[in-house]
């Protein structure tokens, strides 16, 4: 409930439980993707659930056949139930993705930023104290554990920050010039944002898709821990992506 997965009929990611049946759960595995390697590792801990960022299924039916057949049936053998959530927990105000760099980054007076079906996908807000392009880089590679890339076409010291983890487009960059960003903070790099972030006099700040989503498996870790107070681990290996 807390992720308001009914908002999001028409995300490509079949969001909720993937794969799974009527099972008691005292383990729970957290991971941003549905690899193989991680499934391996939630059944090595004997985790009862996987939660994913990144599930199986992206908008249409195909056939489960191979290596694919390979993953479904060591989670149906091994009774581990996959759950996927993927822009629900981008934009949980609480604990998800966006929330948790402003919490991380100290970034306040929230406003929305872009959106998809008139549901607001990113924020922007003002750090603490304005600071230069460069540090901020810095506090955003120590975050994630690794080497984040600053494309600095805006001010060099920056205030307003906006916040849109995973990926952006073009159009986001334009919106956030709008808006007086200094700053635009998310994760894959991107060659048409960033020319139009030249156009446009912003600065990005590409943390990694995977690196910029982490915060909100982690995010969500914690409160399931906390709030039904279950066993978990997270399973994560930096992939520089």
């Amino acid at each position: 409930a807390r992720l308001n997965l009914q908002n999001f009929s028409a995300d490509r990611s079949l969001n909720g439980l993937q794969i799974g049946g009527n099972w008691e759960v005292r383990k729970v595995a957290f991971a941003l993707d549905a690899r193989i390697s991680a499934i391996q590792e939630a059944i090595k801990e004997g985790c009862g659930l996987l939660v994913v960022h990144h599930g199986l299924f992206w908008g249409k039916p195909f056939p489960i056949t191979g290596p694919m057949f390979d993953l479904v049936e060591a989670c149906a053998a091994n009774r581990l139930a996959l759950y996927a959530a993927h822009l629900p927990l981008d934009v949980q105000d609480d604990f998800g993705v966006n929330a948790e760099w402003c919490k991380r980054l100290e970034i306040h007076t929230l406003v929305p930023f872009t959106e998809i079906w008139g549901t607001p996908i990113g924020v922007v807000g003002y750090l603490k104290e304005a600071t230069e392009a460069t540090n901020l880089a810095r506090l955003v590679a120590d975050s994630t554990q690794q080497p984040v890339l600053l494309r600095p076409h805006g001010p060099k010291r920056v205030h307003k920050i906006a916040v849109l983890g995973g990926s952006i487009g073009p159009g986001d960059v334009q919106e956030a010039a709008a808006m007086d960003v200094d700053l635009v903070l998310t994760g894959e790099q991107s060659l048409p944002v960033d020319i139009e972030a030249e156009l446009s006099r912003v600065n990005v700040l590409f943390a990694g898709h995977t690196a910029s989503e982490l915060p909100g498996i982690e995010g969500l870790r914690a409160v399931v821990a906390k709030e039904l107070k279950l066993d978990s681990i997270l399973i994560h290996r930096p992939s520089g992506l």
